[in-house]
């Protein structure tokens, strides 16, 4: 999607009838700073939200164009770069660029959007081109970290989006908040400790040069948290997840949903 001035108009047309109906909801009585100040928090939140799913579609798109209508290659890395804006486990972003020929005989060079220190020059890549949308991919690791940090993003975004929609319109959001809920505590928490786990199994067996006291450190925190994982699902799946109740005026505490205690009660 492109920054036109017709999409523009049509941005802060839809913005502006968000802020009147969410500050409304609030509180008729705010005054123009209240609007100011929301409006400014909407525009940063779509935009955000318009920018990270633009970025989650192409990529899908022309992962997907490439996987279907791509030609397969052999590529051989040429060199080694550093690049500052990108940094691995150890402070370092190394970011290879490799050379193919295509099928049509035309040598093509091109550098890889990731960093790995595994990959070393000369070494041989099993890569995917598709010639349309000069899109490489690494046929080894198809799902990128790139594309999934632009998922992520995207799951977060469009649960705000259509949290202020419901908001902002008077809806009932009794479903949203139990579905955001859901998504939380059952997706993103297992998924952020399982790929902490998975990195440091990564970092152990893929690791150079790493000394016996670094290594048994990792296998620590490796126990430590593959223990946290079965203990958190064993504790989800049996009483629910967390909640908060209010006991007393301007008092809340933390409680669980006890799926235990509601199965013998029913």
């Amino acid at each position: 999607m492109q920054i036109t001035p017709t999409n523009s108009i049509v941005f802060i047309g839809i913005i502006s009838i968000i802020t009147y109906c969410f500050v409304k909801r609030l509180s008729p009585e705010k005054g123009w700073f209240t609007y100011f100040y929301s409006g400014l928090l909407l525009v940063f939140i779509n935009f955000i939200f318009l920018f990270f799913s633009n970025f989650f579609l192409t990529t899908v798109q022309n992962t997907f164009k490439s996987l279907v209508a791509g030609e397969n290659y052999t590529a051989r890395v040429l060199n080694i770069t550093i690049d500052e804006t990108t940094y691995n486990s150890k402070g370092d972003s190394y970011i290879p660029t490799i050379r193919f020929t295509t099928i049509e005989g035309k040598t093509l060079e091109r550098k890889l959007e990731i960093s790995s220190s595994q990959i070393q020059e000369g070494d041989k890549l099993s890569i995917n081109y598709h010639k349309i949308t000069d899109t490489v991919i690494i046929k080894e690791k198809f799902f990128t970290s790139k594309l999934l940090r632009s998922f992520l993003f995207f799951l977060v975004f469009i649960f705000f989006i259509i949290g202020q929609l419901l908001f902002a319109f008077n809806r009932d959001m009794t479903w949203y908040f139990n579905s955001v809920k859901m998504v939380v505590f059952y997706f993103l928490i297992p998924l952020i400790m399982i790929a902490f786990d998975a990195l440091l199994v990564n970092g152990l067996f893929q690791g150079d040069n790493i000394s016996a006291l670094s290594i048994l450190i990792i296998m620590f925190f490796i126990f430590v948290l593959s223990v946290s994982i079965l203990g958190y699902f064993k504790v989800i799946l049996s009483r629910g997840t967390p909640k908060i109740k209010q006991v007393g005026p301007n008092k809340w505490v933390g409680d669980w949903e006890d799926k235990e205690k509601d199965k013998l009660e029913a």
